[in-house]
């Protein structure tokens, strides 16, 4: 959905870790301009769940978002690295729901 081509036997590679303390899905896929990775922890008071997307090539933040928002977040929070503009960071943050309601 955000243009990127997984690499010869790029993945995606997801297994379910269940390491005490840490238990939950872990996944990979390597792309041609570099990675995007999740981790989620289902077994804690308020689940979590980190995506990453490390790239050389533009993607639509908003697409990304979108799919986040499938699972349902109660709170979002994301940073922007823009490593072409010496690391400029932007950082956001969504409380409640994702289309805009209060609640």
């Amino acid at each position: 959905a955000i243009g990127m081509k997984l690499c010869k036997s790029g993945g995606p590679h997801v297994d379910y870790v269940e390491a005490e303390d840490n238990c939950g899905i872990a996944g990979i896929a390597m792309i041609e301009t570099s990675h995007v990775s999740i981790h989620c922890w289902d077994k804690v008071a308020e689940p979590l769940a980190q995506v990453d997307i490390y790239s050389c090539a533009d993607f639509d933040v908003d697409t990304v978002l979108a799919y986040i928002a499938e699972m349902q977040p109660v709170e979002l929070d994301y940073l922007l690295l823009d490593r072409q503009t010496n690391l400029v960071l932007k950082e956001f943050k969504i409380g409640g729901k994702l289309d805009g309601e209060s609640g």
